[in-house]
């Protein structure tokens, strides 16, 4: 079954900003807010905030300030992936996985 609000990510070496799909702006509603919240699948209360930006060069939407911040935390490498699901407005849900395709150990949510 396709998650119509879904996509993923492979992380890359410098990764600060992540792209959001044209057909997830449709859910989110990011001409009210400026903040997300990614939402860990399966862990209650670890979660990130992380800002949605348009670059003027491209007219895209973006997760901006808080990516860099994220994939440090987890430890995310190069070629690892980052499934997002919008589940409300504001919400993005989120799985992570390395580049065998197992799902990662969260360790200790962020402070």
């Amino acid at each position: 079954m396709a998650i119509k609000y879904g996509f993923y990510f492979i992380v890359e070496g410098n990764t600060k900003r992540i792209e959001i799909p044209n057909h997830v702006i449709e859910m989110l509603d990011v001409f009210k807010f400026d903040m997300v919240t990614l939402s860990i699948k399966g862990l209650e209360g670890h979660s990130w905030r992380v800002a949605v930006g348009v670059d003027n060069g491209d007219g895209k939407f973006y997760l901006q300030d808080g990516v860099a911040e994220l994939i440090k935390h987890y430890k995310l490498k190069e070629k690892f992936c980052i499934v997002f699901k919008a589940i409300s407005e504001s919400v993005l849900e989120i799985l992570m996985f390395d580049k065998s395709g197992a799902k990662i150990d969260y360790g200790n949510p962020p402070i």
